[in-house]
């Protein structure tokens, strides 16, 4: 077992995204434009009402046909891209001699949909403690330490499942033992290196999002598709940095457990 630094994976995480800006602009900056151009389309092309009745208080959003299909469109493309996009970095960490232009990253092929189902699979083995501990903590007397319980263990297996994905991105094809046999004795560290990557960037991103907020919610793009896209731009440019340092932090765990199967 290979103890793994919290701390200085966290830091080496946002240091590559840094080291690294030019190919993040690069990865970056044309799904970003799209998405943010169809989210605001999608935004104005929604019509929200908030009534009230019998004292009750009730919102409601209505779509028309083509916001509907574009609204379809886009969950797609998120999708595509975020599969597309978690590949690509990975293996700009761990095979940096490669090289990946930006048509090469989100050119269709078979490591997509391998970390697709990878995916899949790690969620569909967290399904049972989703339901095992809400249950738990309803008819147990001790229901708030059953929760933190259940949620540390819940969170220690998801960090061990984590390290699958950039296994993935490399076609280093694990199996679920071998994948948590790499991870063994790194649960909690693993655990940590997720929030120590996530929790500064929700933290510094909630000012922004309280200022560009409205101008990204439906009322605001409803009004203004201009002031729509801006906000869609800066919410976009703040998922893809957290994005980038989630994958970074990955990967560079991932190398840690399996040196052999990093390129220089």
């Amino acid at each position: 077992m290979t103890p793994l630094p919290v701390l200085g994976t966290v830091l080496g995480a946002y240091a590559f995204v840094w080291q690294e800006r030019r190919q993040f602009w690069r990865l970056t900056l044309p799904p970003l434009v799209i998405l943010a151009i169809l989210t605001a389309l999608v935004q104005w092309g929604t019509v929200s009402f908030d009534v009230t009745w019998d004292g009750v208080r009730s919102f409601s959003v209505q779509r028309s046909g083509w916001v509907s299909v574009l609204s379809s469109v886009l969950l797609m493309l998120n999708i595509w891209v975020w599969l597309a996009y978690s590949v690509a970095w990975h293996r700009s960490y761990l095979m940096p001699a490669e090289g990946c232009s930006t048509v090469d990253a989100y050119r269709p092929h078979g490591r997509q949909i391998r970390f697709l189902w990878t995916a899949c699979k790690i969620f569909l083995l967290m399904i049972p403690g989703l339901f095992v501990v809400p249950i738990l903590v309803a008819f147990a007397a001790t229901g708030v330490v059953l929760m933190l319980l259940g949620i540390l263990a819940c969170g220690y297996v998801y960090g061990r499942l984590l390290i699958w994905l950039p296994a993935v991105a490399v076609d280093d094809r694990l199996t679920f033992w071998e994948a948590w046999a790499v991870s063994g004795g790194n649960g909690f560290r693993l655990l940590g290196v997720v929030l120590g990557v996530t929790l500064p960037l929700i933290a510094l991103s909630l000012p922004t999002l309280v200022l560009v907020g409205p101008l990204g919610g439906v009322d605001g793009a409803t009004k203004s598709l201009t002031l729509g896209l801006v906000g869609s731009l800066i919410m976009e440019f703040l998922s893809f940095i957290g994005l980038a340092a989630s994958i970074s932090a990955l990967s560079i765990a991932y190398g840690a457990m399996r040196p052999d199967h990093v390129s220089s």
